[in-house]
């Protein structure tokens, strides 16, 4: 693209490497965008999002520029148990081994994954788990 001096229009770099926290790089570009494009004159017409990708085959494919995405569906799950005295755990619920069940049901299912046209999705994963209490109670 560079070295055709008949090109039309130009290619803009935006690393934004902070998706794990919480996308900060990406909503800021996000808002900052239009102001930049008309500071700059320039007309967007494409965008590509290199996510992480892997090769789910032989690597022979590689990573890849997808036309779409897999998409993220981020669902979110409250589980209350009821407390009882740890010399008495058949007197409660365990809120911990209800959520861990769940868990255990959905992390890495791959019947759980998406096909579409001979491609299958990468399984579903729990990318947090953890209760509320402020501190230790029995």
């Amino acid at each position: 693209f560079a070295e055709d001096p008949d090109r039309q229009g130009n290619l803009v770099l935006v690393a934004t490497p902070d998706e794990e926290r919480g996308s900060r790089g990406m909503r800021s570009l996000r808002d900052a965008l239009p102001a930049i494009a008309a500071e700059f004159g320039l007309d967007i017409v494409a965008g590509i999002n290199l996510d992480a990708t892997s090769d789910q085959g032989d690597g022979t494919e590689g990573r890849a520029i997808y036309r779409g995405t897999i998409g993220k569906a981020l669902p979110f799950g409250l589980v209350i148990g009821h407390s009882s005295h740890a010399s008495y755990p058949f007197e409660g619920i365990s809120a911990q081994l209800l959520a861990s069940e769940a868990m255990k049901a959905i992390e890495g299912n791959p019947s759980l994954c998406d096909r579409s046209d001979g491609e299958v999705s990468p399984p579903p994963i729990c990318l947090e788990c953890k209760d509320l209490r402020g501190g230790y109670e029995v």
